[in-house]
């Protein structure tokens, strides 16, 4: 029986995720303010950055992503309109892409991950719903919003948690929750420079999202 009730969640929660997929598939115009909220822990040290931003999306051809440190220290943006897609972080030179998938992947990490998840719904790109395993978790409240809660890991060892508004099928926070080896660290520093010697960084992340408008 146990087995039965854990398939069952599984079963349910997968089913939740794609109707949530095709729900995004389908909305016209979305917009949202949202942040992201990450902690990183290492050597005893613990550090918290928070990035703030907001989003614009039309089909077929224009998106608009800005965000910016809770101190505004940074900031970013997408933008497409047509075929024109770039990105802009900081003072540098804007970026062309020529598509817009990869220009949301390459601002993952400055983005706080802002770019990922909901934009990505929305243009189709549904790799980060695939987890290893995944179950219904109790259903929670976010801002007054009865959720369901689905959990799991992913192909990549994060583990996240969603939670998706009942009445619309709309993300209303993720948590996340993964390591950043030494390993995985030298591949990120570029080629001939030292590994810092810092260990494993814990990362726990929170991204919420509010004002959701849509007109579907």
């Amino acid at each position: 029986m146990l087995f039965l009730a854990c398939s069952h969640r599984q079963n349910t929660a997968s089913a939740l995720l794609a109707a949530m997929a095709q729900r995004y598939g389908e909305i016209p115009t979305m917009h949202f303010t949202a942040v992201s909220m990450t902690e990183e822990v290492f050597n005893d040290t613990t550090t918290g950055i928070e990035i703030q931003g907001n989003m614009d999306f039309s089909r077929p051809d224009q998106f608009k992503l800005e965000w910016q440190s809770a101190k505004a220290t940074f900031t970013g943006s997408i933008f497409q309109s047509h075929d024109d897609v770039h990105l802009i972080i900081g003072a540098q030179q804007p970026r062309q892409f020529t598509s817009l998938t990869d220009a949301l992947e390459s601002a993952a990490a400055v983005s706080g991950e802002l770019s990922c998840f909901v934009p990505e719904l929305l243009v189709g790109k549904t790799n980060r719903l695939n987890f290893v395993n995944v179950t219904m978790n109790p259903d929670v409240q976010i801002d007054g919003s009865p959720c369901y809660c689905i959990a799991g890991t992913n192909a990549k060892g994060s583990y996240l948690e969603f939670a998706i508004d009942k009445k619309s099928l709309l993300i209303r926070q993720i948590d996340e929750k993964f390591v950043i080896t030494k390993k995985a660290m030298a591949k990120l520093v570029q080629s001939g420079q030292p590994v810092p010697d810092i260990g494993d960084i814990k990362m726990n992340r929170t991204l919420t999202f509010k004002d959701l408008g849509t007109n579907l």
